[in-house]
């Protein structure tokens, strides 16, 4: 159960970052939309976050991989709605 909450804020901790990461690109186009960045800034800063992105990706999907293979999402964990009172 230890190494199953383990991946859990793994998981967690690098989604958050993939958030904080959109949120900046989604801002930046926001300011490209308006002319206030030009076409070199956002081409280097899109090629970037689509580098972090996938980087990102990958390591949650094996994270993912590994917790699934190791049960972490059986419901045999208790981890049911119905049973979250019980844990």
């Amino acid at each position: 159960m230890n190494k199953c909450y383990s991946y859990f804020e793994e998981i967690l901790e690098i989604q958050g970052e993939r958030r904080k990461f959109r949120v900046g690109i989604e801002y930046i186009l926001e300011l490209a939309a308006q002319k206030k960045v030009d076409k070199k800034t956002l081409d280097m800063t899109i090629a970037l976050w689509h580098t972090v992105e996938s980087s990102l990706k990958r390591e949650v999907t094996s994270l993912y991989d590994t917790a699934y293979a190791e049960g972490c999402f059986d419901e045999s964990l208790g981890t049911k709605a119905r049973d979250a009172s019980k844990i």
